[in-house]
């Protein structure tokens, strides 16, 4: 999205073209957030990620996507079948295990897994952050350091925690997201690009009118 600092710059007619065509921009927005969403459930077998996709859409007003649906539609018909066939053991475990909240290893929480995961990725996105400021590896951990309250040897740690659990190298990680960051900008600056020569087409046009 166009940040608040740049729509400033923007003339009124740009501004009027930004407020017609932002929805289309935000929908794409949201189609990218529900996709990691989606390979977050689907990859990671994360339980948390179709409650957020809930969440987002309905605060978004955006369609709940299939994915989402079939999953609560697989609970239901669980569920809905237990006054006949009860569940065996706890119901609150049933549940929680009908919803994907079931551990996969002994004494392991998949919030706690989640929750994990959601700070290697603030470790990581800071880490990011540093290199596309010209940071060595070894500075950029230093950086991250700095900035959460932690150590250099942690966020070493954290950065391969989140790497391994995607089968990744910290490396291959951040070079794909500094890609992923690249082609945002481009397709930032090519919508301002759109956006001037929209204006100048509607300035051009009106001057036209008017000689006529």
């Amino acid at each position: 999205m166009i940040s608040p600092q740049v729509l400033d710059d923007l003339t009124p007619e740009q501004k009027e073209i930004w407020r017609r065509y932002e929805p289309q921009l935000r929908a794409s927005a949201a189609a990218g957030l529900l996709e990691d969403l989606r390979r977050d459930f689907v990859d990671l077998r994360d339980p948390i990620a179709p409650w957020r996709a809930w969440f987002y859409c309905r605060q978004g007003d955006w369609p709940l996507p299939t994915w989402v649906l079939e999953h609560f539609d697989h609970a239901a018909i669980q569920i809905t079948r237990w006054p006949r066939m009860p569940p065996s053991g706890d119901v609150t475990t049933a549940v929680g295990e009908v919803l994907g909240f079931g551990s996969r290893k002994p004494g392991e929480n998949p919030v706690t897994r989640t929750r994990q995961r959601d700070e290697a990725w603030i470790y990581f996105s800071h880490y990011v952050r540093a290199l596309e400021d010209g940071c060595s590896p070894q500075a950029a951990r230093e950086w991250v350091a700095d900035q959460l309250g932690s150590s250099e040897s942690t966020v070493r740690r954290r950065l391969k925690w989140f790497a391994d659990r995607q089968g990744s190298t910290v490396d291959a990680l951040a070079k794909d997201r500094r890609e992923e960051l690249l082609s945002a900008y481009r397709s930032a600056s090519w919508r301002l690009a759109e956006l001037k020569r929209r204006a100048a087409l509607a300035r051009r046009h009106g001057a036209t009118r008017a000689d006529g």
